[in-house]
């Protein structure tokens, strides 16, 4: 049956989800072909926030590099707040960086997301993805052991058929493949209406002493304005507006004109209206990320207001949880059950992201703690008996542990703070231990088929910053988030090693 299948996984939309998804399964030696109904990739900016979870995968898959050339300078990492930009009074809030070695060998990036796109996108066919612009996914069908979809070549109007065991349907927010599985959604819904401009305007010597990611502007309500390149000519005013007293015909090009005029604080400057668009602030997610062979990922599954920069983040961390484990089925150490842990770990996390982008992650709020601190409970983990860390502010406080479920703490390895402890995982199946505990091995290397290394650590601060003594160990998963610990070399805890390995698999 294998043989009549054209791909491993069929993704659905080449926005960062679905180019992030076909990145980390090229990453793990898994076939995809991804379809994008439109010609190329978006050319209007939209989203930047890249978070430092984020950053931590785009290091594992090799374009974290790549991104920070193409995003804005750290200096400019801050929240202006003022009646316009060019205010002579305003208030500027710089969120202090974390310190890496205490958090994570990366640090979060703004970088435009039709930026990040091509970014993904080259480093996707690069590792020998197969993307396919202008092909429109049409329909799709879960016959039980595999999905045929059927695809429109809107050039050609050519017609073709794909077949896949697996597909992720990565479209965006009206994902067609969720509605066509009846898959409801839940939430708050839209929650405002806005309209994105995009303007031409020389102010970078006129905004020099007040660099910022976000402009909040006070005369405008409901107005931000965001540099779009690293240039500062091109600038992005969001306007919410009320469509019953303030309908979509009434945004003429004069008036679109006179809201940038206000925003900028100039009525005189020279601007060039780009494009605009509406859309709908809005926040749901999916009754189910998985109905049967069809799994939903980013924007398909949960969709958050701007408020944080938190929905790309979620998607690329949706792909992280499904990767390793489509992988895992695919190359046949694992079941298919293990898929179900899929839904069970990124939609309690879906839950909680979609919530703070309510507005209680409006920047300069820190979102460390939804971010590195988010935790999974399901059959992919063990529990050890031990109690989860419950910082005064959840969303913003991060606290480093290794409990199952949790994503494994940072440490710097080496002298030079080239090597982390987030280096060791990605492909395989990694269980840390010291010097003094390789007595563990033996024992791991009891279940067959199960793709293992094994990491031997002599840092001292490391067994407290895990929570084991010199005798334990740590099983940590492909995405980087632990599995299985022992503080100690028990007696009974070999076996529970053993035998949660053989469940594994």
């Amino acid at each position: 049956m294998r043989d009549a299948f054209d791909t491993d996984v069929l993704i659905v939309g080449a926005g960062p989800v679905g180019l992030s998804m076909a990145l980390a399964l090229r990453y793990l030696g898994v076939g995809c072909i991804v379809v994008e109904k439109h010609g190329s990739p978006m050319d209007f900016p939209r989203g930047r926030g890249i978070t430092v979870r984020t950053m931590e995968l785009m290091r594992r898959w090799g374009v974290a590099d790549t991104l920070r050339q193409a995003g804005l300078p750290t200096s400019e990492a801050a929240v202006f707040i003022g009646e316009n930009l060019l205010a002579p009074k305003f208030d500027r809030f710089v969120r202090p960086a974390p310190d890496p070695s205490d958090t994570s060998p990366e640090t979060p990036l703004i970088c435009f997301q039709n930026l990040t796109e091509n970014i993904l996108r080259d480093a996707a066919k690069a590792a020998g993805a197969d993307i396919r612009y202008g092909w429109e996914l049409t329909d799709a069908i879960d016959e039980h052991d595999v999905v045929t979809a059927a695809a429109t070549d809107t050039g050609s109007g050519a017609q073709h058929r794909l077949r896949a065991p697996w597909m992720v349907a990565a479209d965006g927010t009206r994902s067609s493949i969720r509605s066509a599985l009846g898959i409801d959604r839940h939430g708050p819904g839209v929650v405002t209406h806005a309209v994105s401009i995009v303007i031409d305007a020389e102010l970078r010597e006129r905004t020099a002493d007040r660099p910022s990611i976000l402009y909040r502007l006070g005369g405008l309500p409901g107005g931000t304005l965001t540099p779009m390149d690293n240039g500062r000519r091109q600038w992005g005013l969001i306007y919410e507006y009320e469509p019953a007293t303030d309908p979509v015909e009434t945004f003429t090009n004069v008036r679109l004109r006179q809201l940038a005029r206000k925003a900028i604080g100039d009525p005189e400057i020279p601007i060039e209206i780009v494009g605009h668009r509406f859309w709908e602030s809005t926040a749901l997610v999916a009754d189910e990320f998985r109905r049967g062979r069809i799994f939903l990922a980013g924007d398909a599954a949960h969709v958050t207001t701007p408020i944080g920069g938190l929905g790309m983040n979620c998607g690329i961390g949706d792909v992280d949880n499904l990767s390793w484990k489509l992988a895992a089925v695919i190359s046949g150490w694992a079941g298919e059950s293990l898929l179900d842990t899929y839904d069970q770990e990124r939609r309690p996390v879906a839950e909680r992201t979609v919530d703070a982008s309510l507005g209680r992650a409006r920047p300069p709020a820190p979102v460390d703690g939804l971010v590195l601190g988010a935790s999974y409970e399901s059959a992919a983990v063990c529990p050890d008996g031990t109690v989860a860390a419950e910082p005064a502010d959840m969303l913003g406080d991060y606290v480093p542990i290794a409990r199952p479920g949790h994503r494994a703490p940072h440490l710097w390895l080496d002298d030079t703070r080239a090597t982390s402890t987030l280096d060791f995982f990605g492909d395989t199946f990694v269980l840390l231990t010291t010097a003094a505990g390789r007595a563990w091995r033996p024992i791991a290397r009891e279940v067959a088929g199960l793709p293992l290394r094994f990491h031997e650590i002599d840092d001292p601060q490391w067994p407290d910053l895990y929570g084991i003594d010199p005798l334990g160990a740590v099983l940590v998963r492909p995405d980087g988030y632990v599995a299985w610990r022992a503080p100690t070399r028990a007696d009974d805890s070999a076996n529970n090693l053993l035998q949660f390995l053989q469940a594994l698999a």
